[in-house]
């Protein structure tokens, strides 16, 4: 007897609301169902007006599929963009919602009930970049993923400085009360220590072309204290100078990226000194670019003739090779998966795999940091998506580096200038640091 043909199962309409025109269903979408009644479920997303996207319906027959009904919005007092939605076991009087912000909970979602933060004693907001104080090792900036910017003057105690998407912190290194921090395609400057919400002014607008565009100032010189001043900011196609900390911005030092599309962006960028600056785009190109007098001469790196580099996709990082006193060396980073090789050196004519060999290598997992001690350079650190990973042979070998260090991802390392403290922004579980020998 022939099979009977099967049937589509019907379908339920239910859409998150969309706010001015945008949607994050690709990073913010979560679903829960009552517990106690299959017909009632929680959706969450991005943001709503007085909080986050969190949603109660019921699902009802409609013809021949089903409909979402009796729609109420929940989200108050919620941080925006969700990821989980999850009731205590067997408890629909319990509705947990995990988001950018942490952990909050509702006691009445079937209800008029609001969430309330959960969040205390957890280390779970998302560390982008971190900024330094060069002679106070306790004055420590971050930019945090949808909750602005944070500092600390020392300890476990931070206070929320600045708003938005926080991205790169720069502590100008011969006059430390100005500072700089990124925010949604946006420079702010503080020429007061960045302590409070106050202490901001936005001195230009880039665009926002990736998330977190990168901020960088020159290495410390006590001799030359003026290069304090010079910063550089990748944008686009684009890396813009300015050689007075951000307040003005000159038409001949902008870095114009030859070959670049509308989708190759910088998202990584080293000074080598005052007159060299790297830099690496989302899709795998390297370029230095170098001051002439007048203007920026560039000249692009990956292709290199002699051996070009091996790997293409989201460059992460660009490090200096401190080891190399022509400063023609960099090591590179890459995100993305399917290449256990995932750090790369250019020696100013090739480039060569940093990845490690069999059983001392590097994992088929992201890599978004660098860190070269420029005091024992063939010492590099890497930031993974798992962890910390160090090399004392430039590269040669791996070892994990974990010394209570959670598995959590990495997007930053910076070594302090005048400590010999290596410090890692982890994604989710806060900012650590080692101290170096």
């Amino acid at each position: 007897m022939p099979s009977s043909p099967s049937r589509a199962p019907a379908r339920c309409s239910a859409c998150l609301p969309v706010r001015n025109g945008r949607s994050q269903g690709d990073y913010d979408l979560a679903l829960a169902v009552d517990p106690t009644d299959i017909t009632v479920l929680y959706m969450g997303g991005s943001y709503d007006q007085d909080g986050a996207s969190v949603w109660r319906g019921q699902v009802q027959a409609k013809g021949s599929g089903w409909t979402f009904a009796n729609t109420a919005s929940i989200g108050n007092h919620a941080h925006a963009d969700v990821h989980v939605l999850v009731h205590s076991p067997g408890d629909p009087n319990e509705l947990w919602c995990g988001s950018d912000g942490g952990v909050f909970l509702n006691r009445e979602p079937r209800g008029s009930g609001d969430f309330a933060g959960v969040n205390t004693g957890l280390a779970c907001l998302c560390s982008n970049f971190i900024g330094q104080h060069p002679t106070d090792p306790n004055i420590i900036f971050t930019g945090l993923q949808d909750n602005g910017t944070a500092r600390t003057p020392g300890g476990p105690l931070w206070t929320h400085v600045n708003y938005g998407d926080g991205g790169y912190c720069v502590v100008h290194w011969n006059d430390p009360q100005r500072v700089l921090s990124f925010v949604n395609g946006t420079v702010y400057r503080s020429d007061r220590g960045g302590a409070t919400h106050d202490d901001w002014t936005a001195t230009w607008d880039f665009g926002w072309a990736t998330m977190t565009q990168p901020i960088v100032t020159t290495p410390v010189n006590s001799t030359r204290p003026a290069d304090a001043d010079l910063v550089a900011v990748g944008a686009g196609q684009y890396v813009y100078v300015s050689r007075d900390f951000t307040k003005s911005w000159k038409r001949a030092d902008v870095v114009v990226l030859p070959g670049l599309s509308a989708r190759d962006n910088v998202f990584a960028l080293a000074f080598a000194s005052p007159s060299r600056l790297f830099a690496g785009t989302t899709n795998g190109r390297v370029y230095r670019a170098d001051w002439t007098g007048s203007a920026w001469s560039v000249a692009r790196l990956d292709n290199a003739a002699a051996s070009p580099l091996g790997l293409t996709g989201l460059i992460t990082d660009v490090e200096v090779d401190w080891a190399d006193a022509t400063l023609n060396s960099v090591y590179v980073a890459f995100g993305g998966l399917g290449d256990r090789r995932r750090v790369w050196h250019f020696d100013g004519t090739q480039w060569a795999s940093r990845s490690g060999s069999p059983g001392q290598d590097l994992l088929d997992v992201e890599h978004n940091a660098l860190a070269v001690d420029p005091t024992a350079p063939n010492n590099v650190y890497v930031g993974a998506d798992i962890g910390v990973w160090h090399s004392a042979d430039a590269g040669g070998t791996w070892e994990p580096l974990e010394n209570g260090l959670p598995d959590a991802p990495v997007f930053d390392l910076q070594i302090h200038p005048s400590q010999r403290l290596l410090r890692a922004a982890t994604y989710g579980r806060g900012v650590y640091e080692l101290a170096l020998p």
